[in-house]
């Protein structure tokens, strides 16, 4: 018999996650367990916006979200990308009763903060090649990069590392990204 710190605890499923009361904590659901996470910094913030206007100019037709948006990807897996992007013809991704998402969206953009960063680059990585998200951008703004990911159908495969002294087209975008201004360090305090 096993002990009661042993037992297989019960995980909650996305559907019991959307029943919780409303809260200002920001919280996803992984593997069935509530995971919070921690109050972003003011660089994580900043690149946040710089992403969404970029994006707002280069993507095409279809729909573009931040965080505390939910996405709810399967049944016990609901996630807040910092940005996503569904294109406008999308069967995978809709909208439900205007509260959340359901499927996976063809772009996320996930900025690297302190408390995240081993989430984004590992939990996240694999939920989001696992549900077939297309592009997957992994933002370091520390150290000035981005990391691009596509989906092949299978798994995702690495298309590079970009700084501000390149730009590359994105092959889901159709568009060629400059990222200069966007990876800029910021002025002060940030």
């Amino acid at each position: 018999m096993l002990a009661a710190s042993e037992q297989t605890r019960q995980r909650m499923t996305a559907q019991d996650y959307a029943a919780l009361p409303v809260s200002n904590t920001p919280c996803e659901l992984i593997d069935g367990e509530i995971v919070t996470m921690p109050a972003p910094s003011l660089l994580h913030q900043l690149l946040i916006g710089r992403f969404y206007a970029l994006l707002l100019a280069h993507a095409p037709a279809g729909s573009l979200w931040f965080a505390p948006t939910d996405v709810h990807l399967d049944a016990h897996h609901v996630v807040q990308p910092d940005l996503f992007w569904v294109a406008q013809d999308s069967p995978r991704c809709l909208p439900v009763d205007g509260k959340y998402w359901r499927g996976a969206p063809d772009l996320v953009v996930e900025v690297l903060s302190e408390g995240t960063a081993k989430r984004d680059k590992m939990d996240k990585f694999w939920l989001y090649q696992a549900h077939g998200v297309r592009e997957y951008w992994i933002v370091n703004g520390h150290e000035g990069f981005m990391e691009v990911w596509q989906h092949n159908g299978q798994a995702f495969a690495f298309f590079g590392v970009f700084d501000g002294s390149t730009p590359f087209t994105s092959p889901l975008l159709q568009a060629t990204i400059h990222l200069a201004s966007v990876l800029a360090a910021p002025k002060e305090n940030a």
